[in-house]
């Protein structure tokens, strides 16, 4: 399993107890969706490695407890403590509206309300206090902050995401594309 195709499900927290189970912080909205995990993956020194779940247990909105089959006592899981746990992205639940995962969105077209369409998703750059959306326009990167107010409506059927980026940004890039093309020719 490659990352690309799973989800950051959380970390492994400390061991609970001496049957083998372990404590992970999750970072989910509704952990009862995950009380039944048959499997994880966790990200041995950059391999994602599967571990079958013998039992689970969650115990609030942010630690369950597992209990990996073949793990029996507590200086066995201290090897873990620290690494992250990965679940398939099929395991994830599905958003509707304009409610989406970031990887969900990659590859959509990007239709401005004024410019009309201004390029495809290539990435969406999480930073500390803003999340911001990495469009290409042919060659030309045009970075359009990902927020409530500028994000209009999400078509999952035919892959656009339509905005209404604010006045005079998607210039920057154009007028700037635009002078080095002059520049050039």
């Amino acid at each position: 399993m490659k990352k690309e195709d799973c989800f950051y499900f959380g970390y492994i927290v400390k061991p609970i107890g001496y049957e083998g189970f372990f404590a992970v912080k999750a970072e989910t909205d509704d952990m009862q969706k995950y009380a039944n995990l048959s499997s994880v993956f966790i990200d041995l020194n950059g391999t994602l490695t599967p571990f079958f779940i013998a039992a689970v247990q969650v115990k609030d909105k942010e630690i369950i407890w597992l209990k990996a089959e073949g793990f029996n006592a507590e200086d066995e899981i201290q090897a873990l403590i620290r690494k992250e746990i990965y679940l398939p992205l099929n395991l994830l639940p599905t958003l509707k509206g304009n409610k989406f995962y970031y990887h969900e969105i990659v590859g959509f077209t990007v239709h401005d309300e004024v410019y009309g369409e201004i390029g495809k998703i290539k990435d969406v750059i999480e930073l500390p206090h803003q999340t911001i959306l990495q469009i290409m326009k042919g060659y030309t990167e045009i970075l359009v902050p990902l927020n409530k107010e500028i994000l209009k409506n999400v078509d999952r059927i035919n892959q656009i995401i339509q905005i209404k980026a604010p006045d005079g940004l998607i210039d920057i890039y154009i007028s700037t594309n635009d002078e080095e093309q002059d520049d050039g020719e």
